[in-house]
């Protein structure tokens, strides 16, 4: 088993000692502080301990900074709460408050072209708050309202600083205020420019001669976020934007029509791809390529046609668009789809309970082929050959050596260039073995033990290829480290009340900033709760 640099910088597994969990009685914190209780620690030099509950509650020693949100029930008056920077080496209880959401209220009007703000008879604005700086930055917060004809809002969010866009009705550009929101002030005014102070944009497209009439484009600024509400190509490709006033510098994105139904638009643009970050222009030039069909057959190692199939092919970074398009294999295996001439990124993959054969190798294949080149294709087109599924056995261990029984194994297989994650899950025998027949590739694997084990989820990352081993190193789970506290919280209006059946998530972060779940509790009536986390490195 080899592990992933990221994962196991996050979730490697740390030397046995006692459950952090508990320790002695007490009634005050001045009794958690001598060299006898919890072990010794709270001693000179280490963080304090707490008397909880009537048990002395220490620190952790391995577990070091998390996030937590704090998800209510849905008729709480409360919203969801998320905090940062949660130190478990300063102490295991961890209170967390609701703070009640604060009202916010305000106009939208339009500057006119006689200087008197107002809004066109009827009109409704969308309004977005977004969280400025979200604790768990890959769970981001965002409240949304509408106005009233007469351009009036309301709306209720968590206390914090928030990004606010407006979305006007009908081709006028979206509207983001210059500087974040913070509860606690009052909202401005929102006054959006008069449509005289617009930018307005006029081009064409060219793009070898093809007929454009129905693309979608739109104006984006340098990070990419769009100033212009989608538009589309009129008929002889030519185009007209609104975007904000003294807009200067701007890109332009071109893609196939994005129809609210689904329906996939004109036939003429069924191949059209996406080009992101074009220079603007009086003329725009795209670089079409033309039309080529990319065919062939999946099989299996043996020879045999797999029917059913999906294909999927998607464009490299070396081409200035973007073209993904599947299909499915036909009763001979066989497969064609239409692209525009280039590379791509090829892969078939088979279903993963009903078919065998595993995903195939992930291959970069020029469109149109070329006959008798390397990588299997041939002059009657590409063959895609998938490889038979893979077996690997594995046992889980608690951190005393027993054999996890009865344990749930969740394996999931990480998202690829071209396909997203698939998970298969089973269950530990009593002797804590397990069987998986996974696709070739990277997965986490997910160890849950039973809910009164008092033991925390074990997450490892591994590889699996024909050439590792199919006996997998043994998973022992961390040892557990028991998080307490209340969540209590005051509505507006009320009493300091106690936050029952409320969710309480504790998360990390690995090597890239995304968040890792290490476990979650819910709080009983008094709005307690003990949450049992994995006590492991933690960078």
């Amino acid at each position: 088993m080899r592990a992933s640099a990221a994962l196991l910088l996050l979730l490697s597994s740390c030397s046995l000692r006692a459950p952090r969990s508990s320790g002695a009685s007490c009634s005050s914190n001045n009794q958690c502080n001598s060299p006898s209780s919890l072990g010794g620690s709270g001693a000179a030099g280490t963080s304090v301990n707490v008397c909880f509950l009537g048990e002395c509650r220490g620190h952790s020693s391995q577990l070091s900074v998390v996030a937590a949100e704090v998800r209510p029930t849905n008729d709480s008056p409360f919203p969801v709460s998320q905090v940062a920077d949660l130190d478990l080496r300063q102490s295991l209880v961890q209170n967390l408050t609701l703070v009640a959401p604060v009202p916010v209220s305000g106009t939208i009007t339009q500057q006119q072209e006689v200087d008197t703000p107002s809004l066109p008879p009827n009109a409704i604005f969308t309004i977005t708050f977004t969280d400025h700086a979200p604790a768990i930055p890959d769970r981001v917060r965002q409240t949304g309202t509408q106005t009233s004809s007469s351009g009036a809002f309301t709306a209720t969010i968590p206390s914090g600083q928030w990004d606010v866009l407006v979305q006007p009705p009908q081709s006028l550009p979206p509207f983001r205020t210059p500087q974040p929101f913070v509860t606690g002030n009052a909202l401005p005014p929102l006054v959006l420019p008069p449509v005289s102070s617009l930018a307005r944009v006029q081009g064409t497209l060219s793009a070898g001669g093809a007929d454009l009439t129905g693309a979608s484009i739109t104006a984006t600024d340098l990070s990419g976020l769009s100033i212009s509400v989608p538009a589309q190509v009129s008929s002889g490709n030519g185009f007209s934007l609104l975007l904000p006033p003294s807009t200067s510098i701007f890109f332009l994105s071109v893609g196939p029509p994005g129809t609210p139904d689904g329906s996939p638009g004109p036939a003429s643009l069924a191949t059209f791809p996406n080009y992101d970050h074009v220079p603007d222009a009086s003329t725009v030039v795209l670089p079409l390529p033309a039309i080529a069909t990319l065919s062939g057959t999946v099989v299996d190692s043996s020879g045999a046609a797999l029917a059913s199939v999906p294909v999927y092919a998607h464009s490299t970074s070396d081409e200035p668009w973007t073209l993904a398009r599947s299909t499915t294999t036909d009763t001979s295996g066989n497969f064609s789809l239409v692209l525009r001439a280039g590379t791509y990124l090829v892969e078939a993959a088979p279903s993963g309970l009903v078919q065998p054969a595993g995903i195939s190798p992930v291959q970069t294949i020029q469109v149109p082929l070329q006959p008798g080149a390397d990588g299997g294709v041939t002059g009657a087109g590409l063959a895609i050959v998938c490889p038979p599924k893979l077996h690997r056995t594995g046992v889980v261990q608690t951190p005393f050596g027993q054999p996890g029984a009865s344990y749930q194994v969740t394996a999931t297989r990480l998202a690829d260039p071209l396909l997203i994650s698939r998970s298969q899950t089973t269950t530990t025998d009593k002797n804590g073995a397990f069987e998986l027949t996974p696709d070739p590739g990277t997965y986490r694997l997910e160890i849950t033990p039973l809910s009164n084990s008092g033991l925390p989820r074990r997450i490892v990352q591994i590889v699996v290829d024909s050439a590792g081993p199919d006996l997998l190193d043994t998973i022992v789970i961390d040892q557990p480290l028991s998080v307490v506290g209340t969540v209590h919280g005051t509505p507006t209006g009320g009493k300091d009340t106690p936050a029952a059946g409320a969710t309480v998530s504790f998360f990390a972060f690995d090597t890239s900033g995304a968040s890792v779940l290490l476990g979650s509790a819910l709080t009983d009536q008094n709005g307690r709760y003990t949450c049992i986390l994995p006590d492991i490195a933690n960078p």
